[in-house]
């Protein structure tokens, strides 16, 4: 019984919980933040064309790329932490002086894709807005139409010229006395309790229009993934051929030493009777003995 109290508490909280309610945030704020992107880019954009044949043109259209990559990063922030989108910052190149500051906006992809961003993002921005109205704004109003009908009517004046109110009527089918008044909080408890989804689904365009061209070009992400790839295997191959050239110098190393001592003990065991290499037998006066040398100088 409590698990299904529980159950019943989360389905009636469902559209106003946390997620949902930032999710909401952005639903309202989009639309406008995109169409007021998208009048000052298409303007700046029209008024740098016409401009182009002078350098003022080609400053003009700079800027409005470095405004839509601005436009741009708000736009990732928002969603990042509204919706819980992480789009990846693209890479983007910074000239040398001022001009270098210009050739780089106009010409690297990111700063043109997130015009193309801001030009398009008003036509899946709307979608966001409209399911809004109809889950929250309207399942608000007619959740809460018995109560208002007392100050939302109109007075309509009948053929015998009597009055009444009507506040709420569906071709020509009124709802404010009971029981038919509950057909419209019926149906706005139905918005509130789809509110939450209808939303999520009618942002699902916008979502994957911001990761599309808010992040980084697909070109561009796998030359980067090929030269990490290509550094990694170039610090391999050089830690590898380190560890084979010590590998080398200290086995080279115990094997002359290994050698050096089999020598000394094969010496030794010849005894002191056979003569040195190179030297004949008469070279040791007769009754003499040879000095004996150490294992450690036989190695050195």
């Amino acid at each position: 019984m409590r698990s299904l109290r529980n159950r019943l508490r989360a389905r009636a909280a469902f559209p106003f919980g946390r997620k949902a309610l930032a999710a909401l945030l952005y639903g309202v704020i989009a639309f406008p933040l995109a169409l007021v992107g998208f009048v000052l880019t298409f303007a700046g954009l029209l008024v740098g064309g016409v401009l182009s044949v002078t350098t003022l043109g080609l400053w003009l259209v700079a800027v409005t790329v470095r405004a839509a990559l601005a436009l741009g990063g708000l736009q990732r922030a928002l969603a990042r932490g509204l919706l819980g989108l992480e789009i990846e910052e693209p890479e983007r190149r910074e000239g040398a002086g001022i001009l270098g500051w210009r050739r780089a906006l106009l010409g690297e992809r990111s700063g043109w894709r997130a015009v193309a961003c801001a030009l398009a993002t008003p036509f899946t921005a709307v979608f966001g807005s409209t399911a809004v109205v109809i889950g929250y704004v309207y399942g608000v109003l007619l959740t809460l139409h018995p109560l208002l009908k007392r100050w939302n009517y109109d007075t309509r004046r009948a053929s015998d010229g009597t009055t009444h109110r009507v506040s709420l009527e569906f071709l020509g089918f009124q709802v404010d006395s009971w029981p038919r008044w509950l057909i419209p909080t019926a149906l706005g408890l139905l918005f509130l309790a789809t509110a939450s989804w209808l939303l999520r689904q009618a942002l699902a365009p916008h979502r994957a229009l911001l990761s599309a061209l808010l992040g980084p070009d697909p070109a561009e992400r796998r030359i980067r993934t090929l030269e990490e790839t290509r550094a990694q295997a170039v610090d391999d191959a050089a830690a590898t051929l380190r560890r084979i050239e010590r590998d080398l110098h200290d086995g080279t190393q115990a094997r002359l030493v290994g050698l050096a001592m089999h020598l000394t003990v094969i010496r030794e065991l010849i005894g002191p009777e056979a003569p040195p290499t190179g030297s004949s037998p008469s070279s040791t006066p007769r009754g003499a003995t040879r000095p004996r040398r150490s294992p450690i100088c036989a190695i050195w």
